[in-house]
């Protein structure tokens, strides 16, 4: 176990802005002069001054096996933790699969960086279309698979409508008015802070929950 608390950004798909609220907090806990460790996944992530890269996303080719992986990205994190005060851990996408047909529908990758850091808290990431069977089987199963909590959920402003003659979706913003309603909806339901993406009322509360937390 790492000796520092761990805060984790997962989600329940990919495009739900996860890397960038990731450098929301990272900006905000540097403003306040906290000492942190960061782990991303996505290949950009030392260019913003993540400490760790672990680019595992699609297409990824990693040539080690799961416990191996879960092994180097624990000596990473051990590695640059010397003198930090929170390590911020970023995965990809899907923390539990929507369906079984196919073995690539499992999620080892974000299975392996939260099996080698152990957060302490989880940030979830949702759709506004998200099936809340769907995001409670989510957040039981880090609960229950981690030791940590959700602390937060944090909905992505944007509705996805498919068009397969583009080959593409098209996203549109929904109304302040939708989005506090599916928020009102899943605080009710869940008993856990939902905020808005992007949001700076919203934003600003996250980051209170996060310093209240630990």
């Amino acid at each position: 176990l790492l000796s520092i608390p761990v805060l984790a950004v997962v989600g329940t798909s990919p495009k739900q802005g996860k890397f960038n609220l990731q450098l929301h907090i990272r900006r905000k806990f540097l403003e306040d002069g906290y000492r942190i460790e960061q782990l991303g996944s996505e290949p950009n992530s030392l260019l913003f001054g993540m400490d760790i890269m672990y680019s595992n996303g699609y297409g990824a080719k990693i040539n080690l096996d799961f416990k191996n992986e879960i092994m180097y990205l624990n000596e990473q994190a051990w590695a640059n933790s010397i003198d930090k005060e929170i390590l911020i851990v970023g995965t990809q996408s899907q923390t539990i699969p929507y369906g079984y047909g196919n073995i690539d529908f499992y999620n080892f990758g974000q299975l392996s960086i939260l099996c080698a850091t152990n957060p302490d808290s989880f940030i979830l990431c949702v759709n506004p279309s998200d099936d809340i069977n769907y995001i409670t089987r989510t957040i039981n199963y880090l609960e229950s698979v981690h030791e940590g909590d959700v602390i937060c959920i944090v909905i992505f402003p944007f509705e996805k409508n498919y068009n397969y003659n583009t080959e593409g979706d098209i996203s549109s913003r929904l109304d302040d008015t939708d989005l506090r309603r599916i928020s009102d909806i899943l605080v009710k339901k869940l008993g856990i802070p939902c905020l808005i993406n992007g949001e700076k009322s919203d934003m600003d509360r996250l980051y209170e929950i996060i310093l209240d937390n630990f």
